[in-house]
């Protein structure tokens, strides 16, 4: 075998498992949201427990902020939530309030004022 063929061969084994990763991706996260569609919107007493932003990088240059809440449930389990920025800039640990979700996906959290 000659070197090109080598490197077409490589570089079609790297390509088929890049892709095939990619279509696991989409499938994994295309049921996970069909899952929960499916579930009812749950709404419940929660305490703000922590915050926190994590940056996600598109490139060198470009970060994309995430914002993430834990909050306590009344039967102290504990469950972490990606959030709006929106959402992240009004809530402070501590604040106490309704959390609705359904399935794994967060909706929204209002002070209980």
């Amino acid at each position: 075998m000659d070197t090109y063929t080598v490197l077409i061969t490589i570089f079609s084994v790297f390509f088929a498992i890049g892709l095939a990763i990619i279509i696991v991706t989409m499938i994994t996260a295309t049921k996970a949201i069909k899952k929960n569609t499916k579930m009812p919107k749950i709404r419940a007493k929660a305490v703000v427990y922590s915050k926190r932003m994590d940056e996600f990088a598109l490139s060198r240059k470009k970060e994309i902020p995430m914002y993430y809440a834990t909050f306590e449930y009344e039967t102290k389990d504990k469950a972490e939530y990606q959030i709006s920025e929106d959402c992240y800039q009004y809530i402070q640990p501590g604040d106490i309030g309704f959390i609705t979700i359904q399935g794994t996906r967060f909706i929204g959290f209002e002070l209980d004022v």
